[in-house]
């Protein structure tokens, strides 16, 4: 596999920034399983934005002269923070779950600017036993300035059933409905003005797959695509086919050598699909760091999301 970067760093042993989700839980058990941890996931952002932090004096929400005398006026990111602390919830009220169609009616949680005044949105979502509010908590680590953040939630957190590498049939048909639930979030965000190349798509792990069955499934010319621990649905055998192009997009993989979830060997084919597809891809292959999301990829996700509002403006 060519043009991929190696990350190498000692094994991090300190509690993980992200909840580390659990590829082999199944639908039925996701809720007890998970609602003990629940509340985990969106305190721990806390550790990864300390891993990330800038001075204290460009953060504590005081601008600062040369003399280090302080005004009580907030610093631009702290200010940006601030605007992103409500969220409103979207739901089809003419749907609701059935057995064929699990994901039917869900809430999708937005936060950010609203999409008829925003420049631009990010489509985020989310892992196995997780919920839409917690990948919303990623506006305070990349600081997404005039864009709608939309994330739909899953029926009892959870996308389909079994791992991403069964048999598709193995997780039909709550597979096939959550395709049609990012669908109808999509819809929504076009329906408000903005085009393919203004809109972001990005998820963590189960949602990462999901990223990256989407855009696979619907080549176009986006603002970028960030896949956090993630990979092309498919059984190990399963072939795919490179049709469409993804005119240049911006992508971004990311995966440990040692994620229990995703084998590399998933993610460099997904990788090279996507390349076929004409996207320009930065595969980011790290060592020792587990099932996570790791700064270097939110750093990508922020560039993408400034490079959007820049094209706007």
């Amino acid at each position: 596999m060519t043009g991929q970067t190696l990350c190498g760093r000692q094994k991090d042993t300190s509690v993980s920034p992200w909840v580390i989700e659990g590829g082999d839980w199944v639908e039925q058990n996701s809720r007890a399983c998970w609602s003990s941890r629940i509340d985990a996931f969106t305190p721990s952002f806390a550790l990864l934005r300390k891993r990330m932090a800038k001075p204290v004096s460009e953060c504590d929400g005081k601008s600062r002269s040369g003399d280090g005398s302080s005004s009580e006026h907030l610093c631009p990111r702290r200010e940006a923070h601030e605007n992103y602390r409500t969220t409103e919830i979207m739901t089809d009220g003419s749907a609701s779950s059935t057995p064929n169609d699990p994901h039917a009616g869900q809430p999708i949680k937005t936060r950010g600017v609203p999409l008829d005044a925003a420049e631009g949105a990010i489509l985020l979502i989310h892992g196995r036993g997780a919920r839409a509010a917690g990948m919303l908590q990623l506006a305070k680590e990349i600081d997404p300035t005039g864009l709608a953040l939309l994330a739909p939630q899953a029926r009892r957190g959870v996308w389909y059933p079994d791992r991403f590498m069964a048999p598709i049939e193995h997780n039909q048909p709550a597979l096939n409905s959550a395709r049609a639930c990012i669908e109808r979030a999509v819809t929504k965000i076009r329906a408000a003005g903005i085009d393919n190349s203004s809109l972001i798509l990005a998820g963590f792990s189960q949602g990462a797959c999901l990223t990256a069955d989407y855009a696979m499934r619907n080549p176009a010319a986006y603002g970028g695509i960030v896949l956090l621990s993630g990979g092309l649905i498919g059984e190990p055998t399963a072939e795919f086919t490179a049709e469409g192009s993804l005119e240049g997009t911006q992508t971004m993989l990311g995966v440990s050598d040692d994620d229990p979830h995703i084998p590399v060997k998933r993610a460099e084919t997904t990788v090279d699909i996507f390349r076929a597809m004409n996207a320009d891809v930065r595969f980011d292959l790290y060592e020792g760091r587990g099932h996570d999301v790791f700064p270097e990829e939110l750093s990508f996700l922020a560039e993408r999301c400034a490079a959007v509002t820049a094209s706007q403006r």
